[in-house]
């Protein structure tokens, strides 16, 4: 039985017309569609020409519905690239890396594994997107006067975290211990708990005892340090205006430069710290 029917003379001038504007590369007979997705699309109805009119009408593809570029702000921008496409920096000041080796095909790698007789695992991994790229260069070409190579590291830090730098929002201000220990306490072992650790650095004790032996001893003290300082958190208010400032800084320049992505005017509030006031 033969799933082919006979093209009537309107059909054909609407296949002719339609191959003019759109050429056709005709595949090889062992990439063609099986009999049966064949039989499926011959049973579907075919569009109709119009009666109402003598020459044949196309409807051409229209891409105005086409989603447009993507509109977001310069910290989601920084987001995407550094979290969603692993965009990477790479600031090379000394041109360690201007004569490496081009990375090598993985398909050419697997053929070569192939070759050996070992057991070719594919995979691999793709590069970011362009725009993504584009961004990380910006970011890591950031003039010194706005932080150079240690803001733009914090940059793209933050952007893989999706968080923006601590501004001193939990800083109170304490006395804490900072003995020996990282952490400045110590185990008591016997008695299962912690005790600020402690060191002799005290002044020197000097005594005679009841029976007249000269006694010297170094006190001890407990080292301790202030957190939360007015000076602390001034200096992390800094960095976050700072990183705001970076952060105008590539907006303005990344403008006009992105191939599917619109930045929009949104920063990152300037101050939050005055948020409550």
């Amino acid at each position: 039985m033969s799933i082919h029917r006979p093209i009537n003379d309107p059909d054909r001038a609407l296949i002719d017309v339609y191959l003019e504007r759109h050429p056709v590369t005709v595949c090889p007979s062992q990439f063609r569609q099986p009999a049966r997705k064949a039989r499926r699309r011959a049973a579907q109805v075919e569009p109709q020409a119009e009666a109402t009119t003598n020459a044949p009408r196309i409807r051409t593809s229209d891409r105005s519905d086409q989603a447009g570029p993507r509109v977001m702000s310069i910290q989601a921008a920084l987001e995407w690239a550094f979290l969603t496409e692993k965009a990477q920096i790479d600031f090379d000041q000394y041109g360690a890396h201007e004569f490496d080796r081009v990375g090598l095909d993985p398909l050419w790698r697997g053929m070569q594994m192939a070759i050996l007789g070992t057991a070719v695992d594919g995979g691999g991994t793709s590069d970011p997107a362009a725009d993504a790229q584009i961004i990380a260069s910006y970011v890591e070409t950031l003039p010194i006067g706005l932080g150079g190579a240690r803001m733009a590291t914090q940059v793209a830090e933050l952007a893989r975290l999706r968080s923006v730098p601590d501004w001193g929002q939990g800083e109170r201000l304490a006395i804490v211990p900072c003995g020996w220990e990282p952490c400045g306490w110590d185990l008591e072992k016997r008695a299962a708990i912690f005790t600020a650790a402690t060191e002799k650095t005290g002044s020197i004790w000097t005594w005679r005892d009841e029976r007249s032996r000269k006694r010297v001893k170094t006190g001890e003290v407990c080292p301790v340090s202030y957190t939360g300082t007015a000076r602390m958190i001034a200096a992390k208010r800094r960095n976050y205006l700072d990183w705001v400032g970076a952060l105008l800084h590539l907006q303005a320049s990344l403008r006009g430069c992105l191939h599917g992505i619109e930045l929009t005017d949104a920063l990152p509030p300037m101050a939050p710290w005055r948020a409550g006031e």
